[in-house]
């Protein structure tokens, strides 16, 4: 069997929402979303804490990435588990300015996963 390919995507660009499940991995969703969420990849506090000035930028990717580093075996068994193909979507229009640039960049290098960052 393949290992499933990882997509990303901004709740809000539904052409990016590929076959398979789609999930969530921000603090919270639109209104009638209901999506599952992944709570191992979302930013929880630290959102909050780079918005109110009291993180950086820098501090929260090195924050955000070393919290992944630590759920790394609760991560290794979910993609192990997965039977197909996902998108994981948070609320940023551009990965570059979002968490799930991190999330896809932690599966592909610790994890070997290929994923899709858009």
């Amino acid at each position: 069997m393949r290992q499933p390919r990882i997509f990303t995507a901004s709740f809000f660009a539904p052409d990016d929402h590929k076959p398979g499940t789609v999930f969530s991995i921000a603090n919270s969703q639109p209104r009638g979303f209901g999506l599952p969420k992944l709570d191992f990849f979302r930013p929880g506090y630290l959102l909050g804490e780079y918005k109110s000035g009291a993180i950086d930028w820098p501090r929260y990717e090195w924050l955000y990435k070393y919290g992944l580093r630590c759920d790394y075996m609760l991560v290794e068994t979910w993609v192990a588990e997965l039977t197909g193909d996902i998108t994981l979507c948070c609320w940023e229009a551009d990965p570059e300015t979002c968490h799930r640039k991190w999330a896809a960049e932690y599966l592909r290098s610790a994890l070997g996963c290929e994923v899709m960052v858009r």
